[in-house]
């Protein structure tokens, strides 16, 4: 049975084998299906996460709600400080 640690690198190894391509696809993909769902369309403060190590990207996602006038929050960890969540700017979501 897969222990957590050996799940997230088999996972991990996987995302970076995909082409740009096709991880561009994706990510519209879910982008335009999220921004449909009645809960995301309802709420005015959403909480993403900036993609690292072959993550799905949720940038175009999060500029599609800025766009609808919605605030988007990143987490932030500042030095000793638990995790913080905070608002972000348009102009800040570059990949």
């Amino acid at each position: 049975m897969f222990q957590t640690t050996d799940l997230r690198k088999t996972l991990r190894a996987q995302r970076r084998t995909l082409h740009q391509k096709t991880l561009l696809h994706r990510e519209q993909h879910i982008a335009r299906k999220l921004v449909r769902l009645p809960a995301i369309q309802k709420a005015q403060h959403i909480a993403g996460y900036w993609p690292s190590d072959g993550e799905i990207s949720p940038v175009l996602l999060m500029r599609l709600l800025r766009a609808q006038g919605k605030t988007i929050y990143l987490p932030c960890i500042k030095p000793g400080k638990k995790m913080l969540f905070m608002g972000t700017e348009y102009g800040q979501f570059r990949e």
